[in-house]
């Protein structure tokens, strides 16, 4: 009996002992987790860093970034706003999610904030891969997510949703500078107009790949709302929204190419080529057929392989990424099994060689491209110039969405006019076709000679090129024999090429002298991203890769540092 009631004791203790370190071990891990993910609350002032570990960020009042600052927040970071506060920014805000971790901006249920404000901000701010949900400021507020008025923004890969206001409810811009790209707007609503997006005296504004479905307004544009606009809207569907989804007024000039409105009127616009518009509508390469979507009951609006829209487009937009004539519409259907016509760059001066003289002169040289017997190809043009110095200028004179039929050539006779004042030397005219600027697919280049200026130069003195005979004329800024007023010799060089770039770029730079060079990655936060050079090297002419390949889209400096020189180079990456 002893035996069994002291069993019956010990088994107590090792389960009371089990019970505790099981408490213990719960407890620990409850303090860990709550640690790695705890609520950071925010209000007033802001800038710095928002990462993942301090989220949820919970905004308890107003938000302002200050002039000169910037706040990043990085992928995975969800922002909630308790109230209907604002988020003014007179700096810059880089909020950079990943395609499987966004960003987000929402609220808790049954509650509302107030938007991102930008007011007379030159500062240019980006989003990507963000969802922005719940923001209200109806009945009388514009720009329910984004009210800019004179001001820029870069706004790509996101969502809005469920968003509220009198105009714009996802965005209201008033002479402001606009990149709104591969966007969803769906469900959105305003009082008056632009049940997702209002523009107003946007010179320079664009509306590319984006989806607007099921928003609405109680007067006009149900999705779109020009007023005095010039902004052009590419490849963007437009289905589903209250009548008339666009409207365009009071001397808009806005364009529409390449797009597809269905199941929703039109309204008014100045100007609709190469669109599937339902009911019909004048205009170069328009046609009113179901465009075949994959499931549109569930928004699902992708192209079906029986699509009137597939290979529709204008062929002078740029080719769908399969190389195929773009589509009509925000996604292309892909078709991997297309394989363009083979390409040939022809380059030559029409009285070679080409000696520019020291009062400066002009050449003329003719520039083909010709395509071989096995299919068409589309593609794009541009020219890149090697100095003297072996700093590259370009790329220059970029013209894009080419279409050229099987057998078929594009040649153009080109002038170019190069000033007194050029540095003096032997220069490279690369001419490039291929897709800028992801790849090169074929090239040709000629070689030009620059005497030297004679008499005596000034520091104002102009040195550059001018290339005219396809459809404009473009300027290309040259070194001088003697910029700003210093001898080349004391002078660094950098430069970029492809810039804008994916993923990889060439820094070219010259130094004057041996010496111990440096030439460092920065971000827009002035945080070190990579450091190419290091070392003592020899004077003269150099080049390095730059792989941004496990970085975000965006901003990033080039600083080249040689004795008590430096040189910054500005680098766009666009993935």
């Amino acid at each position: 009996m002893y035996y069994i009631e002291r069993q019956l004791t010990l088994s107590e203790e090792v389960i009371m002992k089990v019970t505790m370190t099981l408490f213990i071990v719960g407890l620990l891990g409850f303090v860990l987790t709550s640690s790695a993910f705890a609520d950071t609350n925010v209000s007033g002032t802001v800038s710095g860093l928002w990462d993942a570990a301090g989220s949820p960020y919970i905004v308890q009042g107003d938000l302002f970034v200050p002039a000169d600052s910037v706040l990043i927040i990085e992928p995975g970071v969800t922002v909630i706003f308790e109230d209907n506060y604002e988020f003014e920014v007179n700096g810059i805000v880089e909020a950079i999610g990943a395609e499987e971790d966004s960003i987000y901006f929402t609220t808790d249920p049954g509650i509302t904030w107030g938007g991102f404000i930008y007011q007379d901000n030159a500062d240019t701010s980006s989003f990507t891969y963000c969802l922005f949900e719940n923001a209200d400021t109806s009945p009388s507020g514009y720009g329910g997510v984004f009210y800019l008025y004179q001001s820029n923004a870069i706004v790509e890969h996101s969502t809005f949703q469920h968003n509220e206001a009198n105009r714009g409810a996802a965005m209201y811009s008033l002479w402001g500078h606009v990149q709104f790209r591969y966007n969803v707007c769906w469900d959105n609503q305003v009082d008056i107009g632009g049940g997702a997006i209002n523009f107003g005296n946007d010179e320079n504004s664009v509306v590319e790949y984006c989806v607007f479905h099921d928003n609405s307004s109680g007067l006009n544009g149900g999705a779109i709302y020009f007023w005095d606009d010039h902004c052009q809207v590419l490849n963007c569907t437009v289905v589903q929204n209250s009548s008339p989804a666009v409207l365009s007024s009071n001397g808009s000039t806005s364009s529409f190419v390449n797009c597809i409105f269905w199941d929703n009127t039109m309204g008014s616009v100045y100007s609709a080529t190469y669109s599937d518009i339902g009911g019909g509508w004048p205009g170069i390469g328009n046609i009113n057929e179901d465009p075949q979507f994959v499931d549109p009951d569930n928004d699902d609006f992708h192209l079906l392989a029986n699509s009137p829209c597939i290979d529709a487009g204008n062929p002078g937009s740029p080719a769908d990424p399969d190389g195929t004539i773009a589509d009509m519409g925000a996604y292309y259907f892909d078709q991997p099994g297309f394989v363009p016509g083979n390409l040939t760059m022809y380059a030559e001066p029409l009285n070679p060689p080409v000696v520019i003289p020291p009062e400066g002169g002009s050449f003329d040289f003719v520039a083909a491209v010709t395509c071989d017997l096995t299919n068409y190809a589309v593609f794009d043009v541009w020219a890149e110039i090697i100095l003297p110095n072996g700093q590259s200028v370009g790329p220059k004179f970029l013209r894009e969405g080419n279409l050229i039929s099987a057998g078929d050539s594009l040649s153009r006779e080109l002038d170019v006019y190069v000033s007194p004042f050029a540095m003096p030397g032997t220069y490279e005219y690369w001419w490039y076709a291929g897709d800028y600027p992801d790849s090169i697919y074929t090239s040709a280049y000629f070689i030009v000679e620059k005497e030297a200026p004679s008499g005596s130069l000034s520091a104002d003195q102009d040195a550059y090129a001018l290339i005219s005979g396809w459809d404009q004329t473009e300027r290309i800024e040259l070194p001088s024999a003697k910029p700003n007023g210093v001898d080349i010799e004391n002078s660094l060089y950098l430069s970029s090429s492809p810039n804008p770039f994916n993923p990889v770029t060439s820094l070219s730079f010259t130094i004057p002298v041996a010496g111990h060079t440096k030439l460092t990655i920065y971000n827009l936060a002035g945080q070190v991203i990579t450091t190419l050079l290091n070392r003592e090297i020899e004077g003269g002419s150099h080049r390095m890769s730059f792989d941004g390949s496990h970085l975000a889209s965006g901003i990033y400096l080039a600083l080249l540092e040689s004795g008590q020189l430096h040189q910054v180079e500005r680098l766009l990456l666009i993935k």
